[in-house]
Parts: structure tokens; C-alpha cells; sequence
């Protein structure tokens, strides 16, 4: 029984490390399943040549999906919607015509606050003690100034954390997005561009020289 569970895990283990080389089998499978039909058709130059113009055909499609599938990636139209667009704009052009537009820049505001101050200022007249009492209300306008610049400052401050903290969790973000598009265009669009790429190039060589294949398998 353990050794039966050993042998399990061990098979697993190695399809996992198998799978790590999924686009090369996908490639040597398209190749292979071309290769089965000229087999089973029989070995001859007009199946040779037909099998590489149809790994040509399959090698072109898969590389524009693989372009398009990097263009999703990057927010950009795919080739039918650019297609469709520049249809749209010619049918435009030639039922309406170009039309002129004008272009408006916006106005810029700017802003202010504004502070009002209490004094006391004694009258020329004032004796010892109304000019200390003037004084003392001085003092108190004074302090209740710093308590609000201070109240002032403690709002700024928390203003500037609490947006550095924003800026930092969307930098965060983004980079996770970017670190995802990545992954995606190294498993995604790239693979298929060149599988593709691989696919037409043994179908370009298969339906070149067509006569050589075959004398050489024979």
C-alpha cells in the first residue's frame, strides 16, 4: 500500500514537471498530428506539400491570436475592433464629410483663504490698568491664533498621511497589475506568437521542398 501511494505522488510530481513544458508539447503536437495525416494518407509530395501549407495556415492563425490576446493585455483594440473602427470613420468621411472643430481650453481657478484677526487697541487716553487688560486680551487673541495654525498643521499633516497611504496602496495595486499582465504575456500571447511561429516555419520548410521529404522518408 505506501508503495503504491509513493508511486502516486511520484507520478504526479513528474506530470507536474512535465506540464512546465506545456507549450513545447503543444508545438510538437501539432506538428505530430499533421504528420499522423500524411501518414495515414500515405507518404507522398502533394500530401507533404498540402500537410505544410496547412501547418502554415495553422502557424499564421495562432500567431495573430497570440498578438491580439498581447494587445488585450495592454488595453489595446484587438484587429476586428481597429477594423471595424476604421470602417466606421471611412463611411463617415465619405457620407458626411470632415468636419471642422474647435478646441477650448479650460480656465484656471485660482483659490485663497482669507483670515480675520481680533486686536484690542487701547484709547489714547487708557490708563495703566485698561492698557494691561488690553494687553491680556492681546495675549488670549494670540493664543487662540497658534491653537488654530496648530489645529491647522495637525489637519495637514493628517491630510498628507492619509493620501501618502492611498498613493502607497495604489502604487501597490498597480504594480500587482503589472506583475499579472506580465505573467499573462509570458504565458499568454508570447507562447502562442511562438508556437505559431514554429509552426509555420516547419510548414514553410514542408512545402518548399516537398520532393526531398519525401525521397528521404522512402
Amino acid at each position: 500500500m505506501a508503495v503504491n501511494a509513493m508511486l502516486w505522488i511520484r507520478g504526479r510530481r513528474l506530470l507536474a514537471w512535465l506540464w512546465l513544458f506545456g507549450d513545447c508539447w503543444a508545438t510538437i503536437s501539432g506538428v505530430a498530428l499533421i504528420w499522423a495525416i500524411i501518414w495515414a494518407l500515405g507518404i507522398r509530395e502533394q500530401t507533404v506539400r498540402i500537410g505544410g501549407l496547412a501547418l502554415q495556415v495553422l502557424g499564421i492563425l495562432t500567431v495573430f491570436i497570440g498578438i491580439s490576446k498581447t494587445k488585450q493585455l495592454f488595453g489595446r483594440p484587438t484587429f476586428v475592433a481597429t477594423l471595424r473602427e476604421r470602417v466606421r470613420l471611412l463611411r463617415a468621411y465619405m457620407t458626411l464629410g470632415v468636419q471642422s472643430g474647435t478646441i477650448t481650453a479650460g480656465g484656471i481657478k485660482l483659490g485663497g483663504h482669507a483670515r480675520g484677526y481680533q486686536r484690542s487697541t487701547p484709547s489714547d487716553g487708557a490708563d495703566t490698568i485698561q492698557r494691561l487688560d488690553s494687553l491680556e486680551r492681546n495675549i488670549g487673541y494670540l493664543n487662540e491664533r497658534i491653537d488654530g495654525t496648530l489645529n491647522e498643521l495637525d489637519e495637514a499633516t493628517r491630510n498628507i498621511t492619509a493620501n501618502l497611504e492611498h498613493d502607497r496602496s495604489t502604487r501597490m495595486e498597480v504594480d500587482a497589475k503589472i506583475a499579472s499582465r506580465l505573467e499573462n504575456l509570458g504565458v499568454g500571447g508570447l507562447t502562442l506568437s511562438g508556437i505559431g511561429a514554429i509552426w509555420l516555419l516547419v510548414g514553410t520548410i514542408m512545402a518548399t521542398i516537398p520532393a526531398e521529404i519525401t525521397a528521404a522518408l522512402r
